[in-house]
């Protein structure tokens, strides 16, 4: 009888640390998360002799389906400067590029896990970027350039959590656009300086904020 009774506690006990992990499986799963940022976009490779940096903001939203790893979607903007003697006298057009892509968010520490509440989140992915340089100058010249290419995207964040639902952090990402070269004589026509391009980067810095929806 006493033998009975201490095969079903261990049952019992099993069950319950069972129970009590699934629990905090399912909280630590099928989270969403939503972040918004705002910084600066840096023009990176062939864009650096034709741009200068500008505002870039930008939002994403991501569902973790372990505790560590999470299927992502994003959206960001970036309106790049002209510069004002990049074709000699006569300035660039401004640039906007428009990034939509998805992919995975890995998060490295969990805040819950630990004393000090520092976070590093990385990100891969890939998608597609429009960009826009349209703008007519002063000597009669005009540039007209519109496309959308494929884009490859990586990022890292810093954060801070303040509570379970709050994070704030500083963003690094890169986006890698891969352009048609004939596509971008546009630019080069303009300059002797400047060469068609069928690569270029983006390198935008910003500060967030992530939003945990349990």
């Amino acid at each position: 009888m006493l033998q009975g009774r201490i095969r079903l506690g261990v049952v019992a006990a099993l069950l319950a640390v069972s129970a009590s992990s699934g629990g905090a499986w399912a909280q630590a799963t099928g989270n969403f998360n939503v972040t918004a940022k705002a910084g600066v976009g840096i023009p990176g490779g062939d864009l650096w002799l034709i741009q200068d940096p500008g505002f870039h903001t930008g939002g994403s939203i991501a569902f973790y389906f372990t505790p560590n790893i999470a299927i992502r979607g994003e959206v960001t903007a970036s309106f790049l400067n002209s510069i004002e003697d990049s074709f000699g006298n006569i300035p660039s057009p401004d640039m906007d590029l428009i990034h939509f892509g998805g992919g995975f968010e890995f998060n490295f520490r969990q805040w819950a896990d630990q004393s000090f509440p520092m976070t590093f989140v990385a990100s891969l992915g890939a998608g597609a970027t429009n960009v826009k340089a349209e703008e007519s100058f002063a000597d009669g010249s005009s540039v007209d350039f519109s496309s959308t290419v494929f884009t490859a995207n990586g990022a890292g964040e810093v954060g801070w959590q303040f509570n379970d639902n709050v994070n704030a952090f500083v963003s690094f990402q890169a986006y890698a656009m891969f352009f048609d070269e004939e596509e971008t004589v546009v630019f080069a026509d303009r300059s002797p300086e400047i060469e068609p391009f069928d690569l270029a980067w983006e390198f935008p810095v910003s500060l967030g904020v992530r939003i945990s929806i349990q």
